[in-house]
């Protein structure tokens, strides 16, 4: 039953099949997606001064390094598939459009052009 499940529990869970990397924001395109459609409480955030705040890079992570060529097998396997890359592609293009957009909006607010 679910609700027996207790991620607390000695031994009830294992980082052997994957691992949880959490990022805030993988780049400056992505954090200007995320800055438009908002922080989720309602309160207004500082673009530019939030960047930095964000842009963090101290720490290098190559712990799932070694899983990497067999994710992009599977990656590989799954883009085979006509529908899934014609789907994939659409959304990479419909993407960069949205994130091209946001970028000139940016300039044009005279609001910075990116990281510093």
């Amino acid at each position: 039953m679910c609700g027996d499940f207790l991620q607390s529990e000695p031994g009830a869970v294992s980082w052997k099949l994957a691992q949880i990397n959490h990022y805030n924001t993988r780049s400056w395109d992505d954090y200007i997606v995320k800055h438009r459609r908002g922080g989720g409480l309602n309160v207004d955030w500082a673009r530019e001064a939030n960047w930095p705040v964000f842009d963090r890079n101290e720490e290098e992570d190559l712990s799932t390094a070694a899983k990497l060529p067999a994710v992009r097998a599977s990656y590989d396997k799954l883009l085979m598939d006509e529908g899934i890359r014609t789907l994939h592609e659409q959304c990479c293009r419909l993407y960069a459009t949205h994130v091209g957009v946001l970028a000139r909006d940016v300039t044009a607010a005279d609001c910075g052009s990116g990281p510093r």
